[in-house]
């Protein structure tokens, strides 16, 4: 049997060349392979600025791509970051944080409570809650 990598570049791809024919044959693997082209000076924003904004994406794509974390890990959370440094929606909730340190459960159950009576009070039902 003729080894893949001695095939003509007309025969197809396959899953272990799937870059057969492309360009993309040729270049590294992984985050090394990620090259952006000299920045330069365009619409208004300086050299630095742009190169700034080239990195920002490079890191994106690693982080989304290449990353363990990302992939196999529970949360993305350099992933996240990258996207809305600083989100409040991503910081450990209190429930979380009083898991952390050993609360009781019924404090789940508290809290769980709480959120249901303010869910009524948002939308004005005066109904009881379940």
């Amino acid at each position: 049997m003729l080894d893949e990598a001695m095939w003509p570049d007309e025969w197809p791809a396959t899953t272990n060349t799937p870059f057969r024919s492309s360009r993309a044959a040729a270049c590294e693997g992984g985050a090394v392979g990620i090259r952006f082209p000299q920045s330069k000076v365009v619409a208004g924003l300086t050299d630095l600025e742009v190169s700034a904004g080239l990195g920002a994406v490079r890191d994106f794509l690693i982080t989304t791509n290449l990353s363990s974390q990302t992939l196999y890990g529970p949360y993305p959370v350099t992933t996240l970051n990258l996207l809305a440094p600083g989100d409040l929606a991503r910081q450990p909730s209190p429930i979380r944080a009083q898991a952390s340190v050993g609360v009781a459960a019924d404090t789940t159950a508290s809290t769980l409570e709480d959120f249901r009576q303010a869910s009524v009070a948002v939308s004005g039902e005066a109904s009881a809650v379940p």
